[in-house]
């Protein structure tokens, strides 16, 4: 069995093992993204300035306040398929703030970027 068939055929399995692992080991993580941005500051900061509309709503998605101002506006559920866990933001467009992000569930959002890249759509998202 290849690694791909074993993840397809275990998906729900490593997911819960990858967010129990995630919660354990926050600070761990917290730690390693502070060393690698010390010691790659000229490449992350190369990163920022070709990605700073990205850069921003990331900073601000991370608000909790506007976050759950925004689930409470619309609903917390998925936008597509009505799901309610592990719901994070699809940006149309960076520039944008409010008016064109869709909350989606993880595996409609991944349908969405695998469509956007299969027919390659025109889109705005930098993604």
């Amino acid at each position: 069995m290849t690694t791909k068939e074993y993840y397809w055929k275990n998906k729900e399995k490593i997911g819960e093992y990858n967010r129990k692992w995630y919660e354990e080991n926050q600070e761990k993580q917290r730690e390693y993204k502070r060393k690698y941005s010390k010691e790659n500051r000229e490449k992350c900061r190369k990163w920022q300035r070709a990605n700073r509309n990205k850069c921003i709503v990331i900073s601000w998605s991370t608000h909790k306040k506007q976050k759950e101002a925004l689930f409470k506006e619309r609903g917390k559920k998925c936008e597509e398929c009505g799901a309610t866990e592990r719901l994070p933001f699809h940006h149309t467009e960076y520039v944008k703030r409010l008016d064109v992000i869709k909350i989606l569930c993880i595996p409609c959002h991944v349908n969405l970027h695998r469509k956007l890249r299969t027919y390659e759509v025109p889109h705005t998202s930098p993604t």
